[in-house]
C-alpha cells in the first residue's frame, strides 16, 4: 500500500506541504501555490505585448483524466515556433531566461523573464544550482528554480494596483527541480517530495525547416509507485482528491489545466519575437 502505513515517505513529506496548500485554496484557483503573490512580486512597468496567438498555436492539445488515479494529464502539441531551434532553447533554459535585454519594439531595458511572457511572467530564479555544474560547465541538472507567474492573468498586473486584487487569478508560485536539459528537450518535477512528485512537466522538441517542434506535457497528482493494485490505485486516488488536484486547481483543476495549456502555447509561440535575435547578439552563432 502507498502512504504513511507502508513507509510511502514520498507521499508523506509531499502530502504535509500539500495539505497546507489545498487547505489555502480550497476555494480558488490557485496552482501549486508555495506562498501567495504580494504587491513586492510585481513589476513597475511591463514591455508591450506580443500578439498572443493562444490555441491558434496549437497542432494540437488535450486533457484527460486517469479514472483509476484521478491524475491529470496535459499534451500540447504546438505548431512549428518559427526561428527557434532546439540549440536556442537548450541556451535559454541553461540560465539564460535570467538576466536584463533590450526590448526590440521600444529598445527600453526589462527583465528577459517579462520579455518571454509581457502580461503573466513575474521572475523565474535559480535557487539551487546543479550540483553538476562543477564538474560539467553550465549544467542545470538538479538545479532548482523558483518560478513565479500568472496564468492567463486578466490583464497586466503592477506594483501600482490595489493590494490582492489579483487573488483569484491562477498562478504558479513553485519550486521546480531540473531533471534533465538536453538537445532533445527539457524535464521539471515539483521539488517538494521525494520521488513520488505531485507535478511533472516536460517540453520535448526538435528541429524542422518551419521551426521548433514542441510538445508539453503536465501531469498533476500522486502516481502509483512499484507494482499496480487496485488498493494503491485507490489509496493515491484519495491523495489526490484531497491534496493534489485542490493545491493545483482549487475547485476546477481540470480548468485550469486548460488555462495552463493556453499560457504554455503563448509564452513558447512569443519566443520567435525575440529569442533568435537575443541569442545571435550574445552568442554570436
Amino acid at each position: 500500500m502507498v502512504g504513511p502505513r507502508s513507509g510511502g515517505l514520498a507521499l508523506v513529506v509531499a502530502l504535509a506541504t500539500l495539505a497546507l496548500i489545498a487547505a489555502e485554496n480550497g476555494g480558488g484557483r490557485g496552482q501549486i501555490i508555495q506562498g501567495p503573490i504580494q504587491a513586492k512580486d510585481l513589476p513597475v512597468r511591463r514591455p508591450p505585448d506580443w500578439q498572443y496567438c493562444n490555441f491558434a498555436c496549437a497542432e494540437s492539445y488535450n486533457i484527460t483524466t486517469d479514472s483509476a488515479t484521478n491524475e491529470i494529464f496535459v499534451q500540447v502539441v504546438h505548431k512549428p515556433i518559427a526561428g527557434v531551434t532546439p540549440e536556442m532553447a537548450v541556451w535559454w533554459f541553461k540560465g539564460n531566461v535570467e538576466g536584463d535585454m533590450t526590448h526590440p519594439v521600444d529598445g527600453m531595458t526589462y527583465p528577459r523573464y517579462h520579455v518571454w511572457h509581457p502580461r503573466d511572467h513575474l521572475y523565474q530564479l535559480t535557487k539551487r544550482k546543479s550540483p553538476l555544474a562543477k564538474t560539467v560547465p553550465g549544467s542545470v541538472d538538479k538545479a532548482v528554480w523558483r518560478i513565479t507567474e500568472f496564468i492567463i492573468a486578466s490583464q497586466r498586473y503592477l506594483k501600482s494596483d490595489a493590494n490582492c486584487i489579483w487573488s483569484d487569478e491562477a498562478y504558479a508560485n513553485d519550486d521546480i527541480q531540473v531533471v534533465a536539459l538536453n538537445i532533445t528537450g527539457l524535464f521539471m518535477q515539483l521539488s517538494i517530495g521525494l520521488s513520488n512528485k505531485p507535478m511533472r512537466l516536460r517540453h520535448l522538441w526538435s528541429a524542422s525547416p518551419q521551426g521548433l517542434i514542441l510538445t508539453s506535457e503536465l501531469r498533476i497528482g500522486f502516481q502509483v509507485k512499484g507494482t499496480y493494485t487496485d488498493r494503491k490505485a485507490r489509496t493515491v486516488k484519495s491523495y489526490n482528491n484531497k491534496y493534489a488536484r485542490k493545491a493545483f486547481g482549487g475547485r476546477d483543476p481540470e480548468g485550469t489545466a486548460l488555462l495552463w495549456a493556453q499560457h504554455c502555447l503563448e509564452e513558447f509561440s512569443n519566443m520567435k519575437h525575440f529569442l533568435p535575435a537575443l541569442y545571435k547578439n550574445i552568442t554570436g552563432l
